[in-house]
Formats: structure tokens, C-alpha cells, sequence
């Protein structure tokens, strides 16, 4: 009896350690478990998008089945409201610098994410300055890309261009924006009931007005492989190409394929050659001609007789390693020049920003060892 006894208070204080524990949450910057006081209501961030909502003044709507307990304890939320309201007003001021109405301005943009080489986190927009855009149509200069031009004293050039001369960082952080902020556009209305869509705050997904479907960027799948057959490797190009550039060969993954089917089913339509071997060396994700996440891969081949798909591409070669040791060095050689120009232009590749010139940079130097 004594021992049933005591078991049995052992198993109820148990119940209501655990049940303490259940109430008590812990803190998403310091760690610490606190328990939420009834007379001190802070505004929890709940969510990405909530804590720029909370960055920037908003109010909150939340609806019923998307409310989660808070998550951060009374000292860390006021150094944080502390570092917040800095932060707001900075923004405001670089805005007010650029003669731009932050209230205007800030609802139209949307967050990256990502970190620094710091490691510490970094908040930043994107805004598309140009008129509204959908895919397959030129951009007119807007007032506000005029504006900008002149604060800044610069010219607005096209993304393939700029992606030419900004550093692998910078690359990345363009690549993301133009990605999402092309997405918001081309998505304005659901595709379940056909009714006309608005972004939340952050930009990170759309809600439908009518029958409240979400929509989220997405990205489509890409297989780009580096064809290689003993001491030489096969480069291609199309007619948009700016002269004397190659590169290696990519198309969209199908339905049911993996990358690998994907890497032979290409190479079979575009050159007419049966892969013999594939691997995978990485991935990277880039925003033409949609956001793709472009998996890199190398293939081996049997033959060396190419069979060119005119309606894909314009030509494609089979080069040797000097050849491609002179073009990794030599850089963008026809970047700036004319494409009905009847001067020769050396061979070259894609800059560093692509997962292009990785591929071929990687083989050259396996060769070379």
C-alpha cells in the first residue's frame, strides 16, 4: 500500500511538471523558458511576414487558425521593439533621401531573405522601379525608375547584362528579387477560381480575395550538364547569344523525370548523342528565362557525331582543353559587341555568377591534374 502510495503521488506530481512545462515556451533569441503574464500582452512575432509587419507599425490581422502563441519573452520583445523603431526610421530616411514616400513605397516591396558574410541577419527589399510588367513584354521607363536614374546618377540595364559585372553576392540577391518580384507579377490572379489576388506583407506568397486559396513562388526544374567525351567536352550556343559565347547544355525537367533522365533525354534531342554515365556536381538557382534551380551535372558519351537540333540551337562543338583554358581566361570577349558583326570573335564562356562556368571551369581542372 505504501508503495502504491507513493507511486501514485510520484505519477501526480509528474503530471503536473509536465503540464507546467506544456504552459511554459521558450524565448526565439535568448532560449530562456518563460510563461506568458496575462498583464503584459507584447506583440509576438508569429510568423516572417508578422515580424515586418511589426517592423513597420501594422497592425496584425490574423485569421482564427493562423494565431500561435507568442514567442519571445517580455525583456527580449522591448530590446527588440528598441531595435525595430531604429531600424524603421533609418529606412524612412534613406527613402525620404530618394524624394520616395516610405508609406507608398514599403507596401509595394518585397523581403529577401538570406545572410551576410557576417552571419547575422540582414533585412532587405526588392522594388521593381519599372512599370508593370508581364512576361513576354518590353518595360517603359516609369517615373519612379526616372527618379531613381537620377538620385543615383546611374542607368537602369537589363538583369542578363548586370549579372555580367556584379560580384557572386550581389548575384545572388538580384537573382532572388528578380525572381519574386517577376512572380508577384505574373500572378495577380488565382488560378482556382480566377479571382484577383494580393501579396502579403513580406512577399513571400499571395492570397486569393475570393475563395482565399494561397499561392508561393515556385520554382521549375532544370537539368544543365557539361557533355564530355575523353579529352574534350561539348559547348553550344543559340541565336541570342552574344557573339562567341558557348555554354553547356540545359532544358526543363519533365513531369516524372528525375535529373538524370532529364540529362539524357536533352542531349539525345539536341546533338543526337545517348549519354553513357551522368553525375551530379551542384545546383544553383537562376532567374531566366522563369526561376529555375538549375542542377548541374556531367555526362559522359560513347560517340562524338553530332546531330544539331537547328530549332534549339544555333551550333554546338566539340572544344579541346587548351581551348577551354584560353576561354576561362579570357573572360566576356564579345559581351559589348554587335551581333551581326563580321569580325571573329574568340571563344568564351559564361561568367562566374553561372553554374555554366563552374561546370566547364571544374572539368578543365580535373583534366589538367
Amino acid at each position: 500500500r505504501k508503495l502504491r502510495t507513493v507511486w501514485c503521488l510520484f505519477d501526480r506530481c509528474t503530471t503536473i511538471m509536465d503540464h507546467k512545462q506544456k504552459l511554459a515556451r521558450v524565448c526565439r533569441i535568448c532560449g530562456v523558458q518563460f510563461k506568458p503574464q496575462k498583464h503584459r500582452n507584447p506583440a509576438p512575432v508569429y510568423t516572417f511576414e508578422d515580424s515586418i509587419a511589426y517592423l513597420y507599425g501594422y497592425d496584425v490581422q490574423h485569421d482564427t487558425e493562423d494565431i500561435h502563441p507568442p514567442s519571445l519573452c517580455w525583456k527580449c520583445h522591448c530590446a527588440l521593439k528598441r531595435v525595430q523603431e531604429k531600424i524603421r526610421k533609418d529606412l524612412v530616411q534613406q527613402l525620404s533621401k530618394l524624394q520616395m514616400d516610405p508609406e507608398a513605397i514599403l507596401p509595394q516591396c518585397v523581403l529577401l531573405n538570406g545572410w551576410n558574410e557576417q552571419h547575422t541577419s540582414t533585412i532587405r527589399f526588392a522594388l521593381n522601379i519599372s512599370s508593370k510588367k508581364i512576361s513576354g513584354m518590353k518595360d517603359e521607363p516609369s517615373d519612379l525608375q526616372t527618379q531613381v536614374e537620377e538620385s543615383f546618377g546611374a542607368v537602369v540595364t537589363s538583369m542578363r547584362k548586370a549579372m555580367f559585372v556584379v560580384s557572386l553576392k550581389d548575384g545572388k540577391l538580384m537573382s532572388q528579387a528578380h525572381s519574386l518580384l517577376a512572380w508577384h507579377t505574373s500572378h495577380q490572379f488565382c488560378s482556382q477560381c480566377g479571382g484577383n489576388t494580393v501579396k502579403n506583407l513580406a512577399g513571400s506568397k499571395r492570397r486569393c480575395t475570393a475563395c482565399k486559396a494561397e499561392h508561393y513562388p515556385h520554382m521549375y526544374p532544370v537539368g544543365i550538364v557539361l557533355v564530355t567525351h575523353e579529352d574534350r567536352c561539348l559547348l553550344a550556343r543559340q541565336k541570342q547569344f552574344p557573339p562567341g559565347m558557348y555554354t553547356a547544355l540545359a532544358g526543363f525537367c519533365d513531369i516524372g523525370e528525375c535529373v538524370e533522365e532529364t540529362v539524357r533525354r536533352e542531349v539525345a534531342e539536341e546533338v543526337g548523342l545517348e549519354v553513357d554515365t551522368v553525375s551530379y556536381m551542384a545546383s544553383q538557382h537562376w532567374p531566366f528565362p522563369a526561376s529555375s534551380m538549375m542542377f548541374g551535372c556531367f555526362a559522359t558519351v560513347k560517340s562524338t557525331d553530332l546531330d544539331v537540333d537547328k530549332a534549339e540551337l544555333e551550333d554546338a562543338q566539340w572544344f579541346s582543353l587548351p581551348q577551354i583554358q584560353v576561354a576561362l581566361m579570357a573572360g566576356p570577349l564579345g559581351f559589348n559587341r554587335s551581333k551581326v558583326t563580321s569580325e571573329p570573335i574568340p571563344l568564351w564562356v559564361p561568367p562566374k555568377e553561372a553554374i555554366a562556368h563552374h561546370l566547364i571551369r571544374n572539368w578543365a581542372e580535373r583534366m589538367q591534374s
